[in-house]
């Protein structure tokens, strides 16, 4: 009997660690006009339907399941809080067809550790990653015209490259608050 309950218990060991990582269906998405305003389901990892253009103001807001995103290509909008707080995310795939990434865009995403920025980005409005305790990896492209004040805030584990960078281009250091 031992063996028995044993074995089925081994068997479901088996499977549970053999299951893939929980993804994200559109049916976990509440889309308004083509919009994700609100995503309700508890992935890890989402990848957000094709066809979708634009991530609605805090779609993703406080989400404490979701390690990993990634946007479809020909999405060009991120708008303002959309991961707000999501303090799980820890990589994002941005697609080349974004080119500013918002305020308050990934604002308290402390895990947040790879970020891929498309290489025609033009903006990092402030405090877009406030409080990242990241990203270590990050490049900012040559596109990039404007880096907000406090667009890096708490991020301290930006290479001295990233900054030095900013500093120079834009005149002003990338963690520092705004004026």
């Amino acid at each position: 009997m031992k063996k028995k309950v044993l074995n089925r218990a081994c068997a479901l060991a088996v499977l549970v660690l053999a299951a893939p990582a929980i993804t994200a269906q559109s049916a976990d998405f509440e889309i308004k006009d083509g919009v994700p305003v609100k995503y309700r389901g508890n992935a890890a990892e989402v990848v957000v339907p094709e066809g979708i253009t634009a991530i609605g103001k805090e779609a993703f807001e406080g989400n404490k399941t979701l390690t990993s995103v990634t946007l479809p290509a020909g999405l060009t909008a991120i708008e303002e809080d959309a991961f707000y707080y999501c303090t799980s995310l820890a990589s994002v795939t941005i697609p080349d067809s974004v080119t500013v990434i918002q305020a308050y865009t990934f604002y308290g995403c402390g895990n947040l550790a790879e970020v891929m920025l498309p290489d025609g980005l033009t903006a990092i409005k402030m405090y877009a990653f406030y409080e990242c305790a990241g990203p270590a990896k990050i490049t900012i492209p040559s596109s990039i015209q404007e880096v907000g004040y406090g667009a890096f805030y708490g991020c301290d584990s930006l290479s001295p490259t990233v900054v030095d960078e900013i500093q120079r281009k834009f005149g002003h250091l990338p963690f520092a608050v705004g004026r």
